[in-house]
């Protein structure tokens, strides 16, 4: 049982709250200060609440998307390592049911191109594609990747990896 009995003690009015037969001893101002900060803490917690951006929402997404936004990361990660000196886009072809990554690379020639696409292929897809299977249980290889070499000077499509083999243009 809870009972409240302001007594006065001294100058300083204070509060006897007797709960199950604790007794606590609680100044005014310590109230006071308690309930600004509480005060403070609900209109702090109003206004993030009160300016919505939808950052906080739930949305489905397909694993294909998600593979496609952790192998980015992972290339991302690799590069430093392998030093490949070439931005890579990936994303998710829904329609194919593949990871596409685009090579935005700066050589001029078909020869030149498809020798940094096996590069690629050779120094960081292998251990890229281990770590996703490891990562998200699946079975992925080379037949679930679409790799495109990309002149970045100007853009054109020079050549096509796709189930072991290279097209060009």
């Amino acid at each position: 049982m809870s009972t409240i009995s302001p007594k006065l003690l001294g100058k300083q009015r204070v509060i006897k709250h007797t709960i199950e037969g604790v007794n606590m001893r609680v100044s005014k101002s310590t109230i006071t200060v308690l309930l600004y900060t509480l005060l403070l803490s609900t209109i702090a917690f109003g206004q993030v609440q009160s300016e919505p951006n939808g950052l906080d929402q739930t949305e489905p997404m397909m694993k294909g998307h998600m593979v496609a936004l952790y192998f980015g990361h992972l290339l991302d990660s690799f590069d430093n390592i392998v030093e490949y000196n070439a931005p890579i886009m990936v994303s998710y072809s829904e329609e194919e049911n593949k990871i596409e990554l685009e090579i935005l690379g700066s050589k001029t020639t078909i020869d030149k191109a498809k020798t940094s696409t096996d590069r690629f292929r050779g120094e960081l897809l292998m251990i890229t594609l281990e770590a996703i299977n490891e990562h998200f249980g699946l079975s992925l290889s080379e037949k679930d990747i679409i790799i495109t070499y990309i002149n970045k000077e100007g853009p054109s499509k020079m050549l096509e990896y796709r189930d072991g083999n290279y097209t060009i243009g």
